[in-house]
């Protein structure tokens, strides 16, 4: 009996350091797990910025174009001849 009970003693120890190995190891596991979660979100966030140099060069040629149709209109509108009544585009009044 004597023989039994140390095995057992032995078998119940070896499982208590089992688990407690077991148990350490969930500990690490969690603390990394924590570790992971509190980098990420105290991690800034990178955000690609957006280049407005075509939108603007868009802008720019729209604003020119703009400014010469006025010019025309203008330089039609005041010209001395004004604007043309004939049928035919380029024909001269008489």
């Amino acid at each position: 009996m004597c023989g039994a009970k140390k095995k057992a003693k032995q078998a119940i120890a070896a499982a208590n350091q089992a688990t407690a190995a077991a148990q350490a190891d969930a500990a690490a596991a969690r603390q990394e797990l924590n570790a992971a979660q509190t980098a990420s979100a105290a991690a800034p966030v990178q955000v690609a910025s957006y280049d407005n140099a075509e939108a603007y060069a868009q802008a720019d040629i729209e604003a020119r174009l703009r400014r010469r149709r006025a010019g025309a209109a203008a330089n039609v509108l005041t010209s001395p001849t004004g604007i043309p009544a004939t049928p035919r585009l380029g024909g001269v009044a008489a």
